[in-house]
């Protein structure tokens, strides 16, 4: 049986409000304890995630909060079984919620991005482009990187792959999906499926933190003691104090 240790860590960085959001031990990030938190266990089901909330809409924090309210609310096995099913809930969840905040014509949401672990399998879901990295036995970071789990969902990722080109630096940064989007559905949701080893590490993270950091100290920052506080804090000093929210789950499995 795979034991889990894990770590989360959240800041507003270089402004004054943050609308990241993380999900790990049933505890939402920021609250009333602090940014920052651990869990552990093994056997039962675990659900972690990172929502980040839009920039420039007028609820970024808000979609991102009531994302991950939803995202608890689903027992994270029944979430593994029926994931497209679970995405659906979720999304429709903060559409609705944001229409009655903000009105009917205002658009905004979050990114989301949650890994779901049963036993030995993993179930990576992400929505947007808030990546989910995958260190293998400690052997991806010294190999040259960490396996990607998840899909970006910008523009610019959409212009490569249908070959469209004249991507621009918005581009990169511009959500075709994004929870809370009324044309959004777990249909177009990506997911990955895999088989957990003792000794593997998956990280979440918002893009405030892989934007600043090379994937090589990313590997090297998870192996230490509290490895998402030292990413958000490495992240910042790289970017400095360039304005973006910075956030970060870690897990690392064992054996129970």
């Amino acid at each position: 049986m795979l034991g889990y240790t894990a770590w989360g860590a959240t800041s507003a960085g270089g402004r004054k409000v943050n609308q990241d959001r993380i999900l790990l031990g049933g505890r939402i990030l920021p609250d009333g304890d602090g940014p920052d938190c651990t869990a552990s266990g093994g056997g039962e089901p675990l659900a972690a995630a990172v929502a980040d909330g839009i920039t420039g809409c007028a609820g970024g924090g808000f979609a991102a909060q009531k994302a991950l309210e939803l995202v608890r609310s689903i027992p994270a096995a029944h979430f593994m079984e029926y994931p497209i099913s679970g995405v659906n809930q979720v999304n429709a969840g903060v559409a609705s919620a944001y229409a009655d905040m903000y009105g009917e014509d205002e658009l905004g949401g979050c990114t989301l991005s949650l890994l779901l672990v049963s036993g030995e399998n993993a179930l990576a879901v992400n929505v947007g482009d808030s990546p989910v990295f995958l260190l293998r036995g400690g052997l991806a970071g010294r190999l040259g990187g960490l396996v990607r789990l998840s899909r970006p969902h910008t523009m610019g990722e959409y212009k490569r792959s249908t070959r469209e080109g004249g991507v621009t630096v918005r581009d990169e940064h511009c959500l075709y999906e994004f929870i809370g989007n009324p044309d959004t559905s777990g249909d177009t949701a990506h997911f990955d499926q895999r088989r957990l080893r003792c000794g593997d590490t998956v990280l979440i993270v918002s893009d405030g933190v892989s934007e600043a950091l090379p994937a090589r100290r990313i590997a090297r920052l998870i192996g230490g003691a509290d490895p998402a506080r030292s990413l958000v804090e490495a992240a910042y000093a790289a970017r400095q104090g360039e304005s973006d929210n910075l956030s970060a789950v870690v897990v690392r499995f064992s054996r129970g």
